[in-house]
């Protein structure tokens, strides 16, 4: 159990909304830092560039399930 307790409730490493946040963030900083320094993206390039981050997330715990259908999306709630 990878929980700890804390004052008001019990903190974990596995909440779903938080890593869900962290991945989306590392998506969004590695896009800017490449458009920053390199050139900018398309969208279909974003849009590619998501398809393939959803699945990233894999091994960390975030279900690409979770996560919206496309970038278009992912823009809008994030």
């Amino acid at each position: 159990n990878k929980s700890i307790k804390k004052v008001g409730g019990t903190y974990t490493a596995h909440n779903q909304e938080a890593l869900k946040w962290v991945h989306s963030t590392l998506l969004e900083t590695q896009m800017f830092i490449y458009e920053l320094i390199v050139q900018p993206l398309t969208l279909a390039e974003k849009e590619q560039l998501y398809k393939y981050y959803r699945n990233a997330g894999i091994p960390f715990g975030v279900s690409p399930s979770s996560l919206p259908q496309n970038y278009q999306r992912f823009l809008f709630i994030f």
